[in-house]
C-alpha cells in the first residue's frame, strides 16, 4: 500500500489518496490546503527536514525514512520519496510516495534520529535523505569505490611506473630485464585498473538495467539500492525520480479512478436509493390508500349491515303500519257509522229540543197566566178580608146593642157572636189563603224562573246540538278523508315494504361486495408489499455497484434501545451487518428519520438513518464514522461469533 500526496511549492497539500487519508486519520477536507507538516512527528530531527528542503529545492529527489503523526496522536513510519516536478527548469510542485519500511530500517533510523536529536550524532549526516557516516575513512572508502578513485589509483600507479622507467633511463642502466619488468608491471597495473573500472561500472549499470527493466514491466515497487559508486548516484537519483513520478502518476490515476468509481457507485447507489425510497414511498402511499379502502370497505360493510338491520326494522314497521292502517281503516269505518248514527241521534235530539223549547215557552206562558190568576185571587182575598173586618165590626156593634137591649137583645147577641166567630174564621181563612197565595206566588215565580232557565238551557242545548251536528258533518268529512288517507297509507306501506325488501337485499349484496373489497384491498396491500420487496431486490441486485448491501449479514437476537426525535423505545436487533441492521418492535418511525441505536450490553451507541420500513422490521443504515469505532467492531465480533452469514446485508 502506497501513501501518495502532492504539495505546492509552499508545502500546502493539494492531493492525497485514500490510503493516506485512512492511515493519517484526518479527513480529506482537513488535509487539502493544510501544510504538510500537519503530519510531522516531533521525534523527527530538524536536520532531516532541512536536508529534505535543501534537496528538493535543488531539483533532486529526496528519499528517506520519516516518522509521521496521525490525528489520534499515534505515529507511523514510512519510507518517503519526495520528488520535485519541474516545468521549464522551474520547480512547480512536489510529489511524495510513501511505502512501508522494514522493521530493521525503522529501528536503525529511530536510533540514529534519537542520537541526532540528543546531539550525539556528529558522525552521521544526511545525503538526499540517506543516512551516511562522516570522517576521513568514509571519504576514502567512497573515493576508492568510485570510478574516479579507481581511475585515479590506476593512473597513479602508471605514473609511478613511468617515473620508475624514467629513473632507470636516467641512471643509464641498460638492463633490459629491469625495463621489461617495469613495462610489464605498468601493463599489469593498466589492465587491473581497467578491469577494476569496468567492474565498478558494470555493477551500477546492471542495477540501472534491472530497474529500467522493472519500470518497463510496470514494477514500480522495487527498491533502488545504492551501488556504492559515486558517479552513479545522480543516475540512481534520477531513476528514483522517474519511478516516483511514474508511481505517483499510477497512484494518482488509480486514486482518480477510485474517486470516479466511488462517485459513480455513489451516484448509482443514490439512484438506487432514490428509486427504492420513491418506490417505498409510493408503496406506502398505495398501502395507505388500500388501508383507507379497507377501512372504507369495513365502514361500508358496517353501514350495509346497519342498513340491512334498519331495513328489516323498517319492513317490520311497515308491516305493522300496514296492519295498523288496516285496523285504522276498520275503526274509521266504524267511526263513520257511529258518526252517522250520532248525527241521526243529534238530529232527533234537535227536534226534541226544539219541541221542548216550544213546550217550555207554552209552560212559561201558562205559569205566567197562573201567576196573574193568583194575583187576582189575592185581590179577592183582600176584598174578603175587608168584608170580614167589616162583619166583625158589625158583630161588635150588634153585641153592644144587644147588651143595651138586655133580655130582648140576648138572641141577637148570640147571632152577633156567631157572626163575629164566622168573621174571625173568615179572617183566619183569608190569612191562610193569603199565605197560600203568597207561597203559590213564590212557587210560581220560581217556576217561571226555572221554566225560563230551562228554556234558555234548552236553547243553548239546541245551539250546541246544532254545533254538534255541524261538527259531526265536518267529522264525517274528516273521517272520509282519514279513510282515504288510511287507504293511501296502506298502499304506501305495502310499497315501502316491497322497496325495503329490495333495499335489504341490496344492503346484503353491498355487505358482500364490501367484504370482497376488503379482501381485495388486503390482497392489494400484500401484493404491493411484495412488489416493494421485489423492486428493492431488483434495484439492489441489478449491479454490484448499486448494491449497498455488500457486507455479510447475520441473524442475531439482541435487545436494544432506539432514540428518535427524543423518544426512547425498546426493541430487538434481529439482523446485523457492518453497514446496518434490522430492528423489530420499533414503531412510529418514517423513512429518512435519523436516530441512535443503543446496545447497553456493550456500552455502544451508533447513529443510523431509516432506509426502509416493512411489516416485519425497520431497516437502518449505520453512520460510517460510528462503524469505524473499535468498540463497534468488538461488539460486532461478539454478536456474530460462530454465526454463518445468511446473505448480503439487509441495511
Amino acid at each position: 500500500m502506497l501513501l501518495v500526496s502532492r504539495t505546492d511549492t509552499r508545502g500546502k497539500i493539494t492531493f492525497v489518496n485514500k490510503a493516506f487519508v485512512d492511515i493519517s486519520g484526518f479527513a480529506e477536507t482537513e488535509l487539502l490546503g493544510a501544510p504538510h507538516n500537519l503530519v510531522r512527528h516531533p521525534d523527527m530531527p530538524p536536520a532531516a527536514f532541512a536536508n529534505l528542503w535543501e534537496t528538493i529545492k535543488d531539483g533532486r529527489p529526496w528519499e528517506g525514512l520519516v516518522k509521521n503523526r496521525s490525528k489520534s496522536g499515534d505515529h507511523y513510519w514510512v519510507k518517503a520519496n519526495v520528488t520535485p516536478i519541474t516545468e521549464k527548469g522551474v520547480v512547480t510542485e512536489y510529489i511524495s510516495i510513501r511505502s512501508k519500511p522494514s522493521r530493521e530500517a525503522v529501528a536503525e533510523a529511530e536510533r540514529i534520529y534519537a542520537e541526532i536529536r540528543a546531539g550525539r550524532g556528529q558522525q552521521y549526516g544526511l545525503l538526499d535523505g540517506q543516512i551516511v557516516r562522516g570522517g576521513f575513512g568514509v571519504w576514502l572508502s567512497n573515493l576508492v569505490s568510485s570510478i574516479g578513485g579507481r581511475i585515479l589509483a590506476t593512473n597513479g600507479l602508471l605514473l609511478l611506473t613511468v617515473i620508475a622507467l624514467g629513473g632507470v633511463s636516467l641512471t643509464g642502466s641498460d638492463s633490459v630485464g629491469i625495463f621489461a619488468g617495469l613495462m610489464l608491471f605498468g601493463l599489469l597495473v593498466a589492465g587491473i585498473g581497467t578491469l577494476s573500472v569496468m567492474g565498478t561500472v558494470r555493477r551500477p549499470l546492471g542495477l540501472v538495467e534491472t530497474h529500467l527493466d522493472a519500470i518497463a514491466r510496470g514494477d514500480l515497487m522495487t527498491n533502488v539500492p545504492s551501488s556504492g559508486v559515486a558517479e552513479f548516484a545522480r543516475i540512481r537519483s534520477q531513476i528514483r525520480a522517474v519511478k516516483a513520478k511514474l508511481n505517483y502518476s499510477t497512484q494518482e490515476r488509480a486514486e482518480r479512478q477510485r474517486q470516479a468509481e466511488e462517485e459513480r457507485i455513489t451516484a448509482l447507489q443514490s439512484m438506487a436509493e432514490t428509486v427504492e425510497r420513491e418506490a417505498s414511498h409510493a408503496v406506502e402511499q398505495v398501502a395507505l390508500r388500500t388501508g383507507g379502502m379497507a377501512q372504507d370497505a369495513d365502514a361500508m360493510a358496517t353501514s350495509a349491515e346497519r342498513v340491512s338491520i334498519n331495513a328489516q326494522n323498517v319492513a317490520a314497521a311497515a308491516e305493522e303500519a300496514l296492519a295498523n292502517a288496516q285496523t285504522v281503516a276498520a275503526a274509521t269505518e266504524e267511526l263513520a257509522a257511529s258518526i252517522r248514527e250520532i248525527s241521526a241521534q243529534i238530529a232527533h235530539s234537535s227536534a226534541v229540543t226544539r219541541r221542548a223549547v216550544e213546550n217550555g215557552q207554552r209552560t212559561q206562558g201558562t205559569i205566567q197566566s197562573l201567576s196573574e190568576a193568583v194575583g187576582r185571587i189575592d185581590e179577592v182575598v183582600k176584598l174578603i178580608t175587608d168584608i170580614a173586618s167589616q162583619t166583625n165590626l158589625l158583630a161588635l156593634n150588634a153585641t153592644i146593642e144587644a147588651a143595651r137591649a138586655g133580655e130582648a137583645g140576648k138572641g141577637f147577641a148570640v147571632v152577633a157572636q156567631e157572626v163575629k166567630n164566622l168573621a174571625n174564621q173568615t179572617a183566619r181563612s183569608t190569612e191562610e189563603i193569603t199565605r197560600l197565595i203568597a207561597e203559590i206566588q213564590g212557587v210560581t215565580s220560581t217556576a217561571v224562573g226555572a221554566v225560563a232557565e230551562i228554556g234558555d238551557t234548552i236553547g243553548e242545548i239546541d245551539q250546541i246540538s246544532s254545533a254538534i251536528a255541524a261538527a259531526m258533518e265536518e267529522q264525517a268529512a274528516a273521517t272520509q278523508e282519514i279513510s282515504r288517507n288510511v287507504v293511501e297509507t296502506s298502499n304506501a306501506a305495502q310499497e315501502v315494504s316491497v322497496r325495503i325488501a329490495a333495499v335489504s337485499s341490496d344492503a346484503d349484496q353491498t355487505g358482500s361486495q364490501a367484504s370482497g373489497v376488503r379482501a381485495g384491498s388486503d390482497e392489494v396491500a400484500s401484493s404491493i408489499d411484495e412488489l416493494r420487496r421485489v423492486l428493492v431486490r431488483v434495484v439492489r441486485t441489478s449491479t454490484t455497484d448499486a448494491d449497498r448491501r455488500r457486507s455479510p449479514r447475520y441473524r442475531v437476537n439482541e435487545s436494544c434501545g432506539v432514540v428518535v426525535h427524543g423518544r426512547d423505545q425498546s426493541g430487538t436487533l434481529t439482523d446485523l451487518s457492518n453497514g446496518g441492521a434490522m430492528l423489530s418492535g420499533i414503531g412510529g418511525l418514517g423513512v429518512g428519520d435519523r436516530g441512535t441505536l443503543r446496545l447497553d450490553r456493550f456500552g455502544l451507541s451508533v447513529a443510523f438513518e431509516v432506509r426502509a420500513i416493512d411489516k416485519a422490521a425497520v431497516h437502518v443504515r449505520f453512520a460510517e464514522a460510528d462503524v469505524a469505532q473499535g468498540r463497534f467492531r468488538d461488539a460486532f465480533g461478539q454478536l456474530t461469533r460462530g454465526l454463518q452469514p445468511v446473505a448480503t446485508a439487509a441495511a
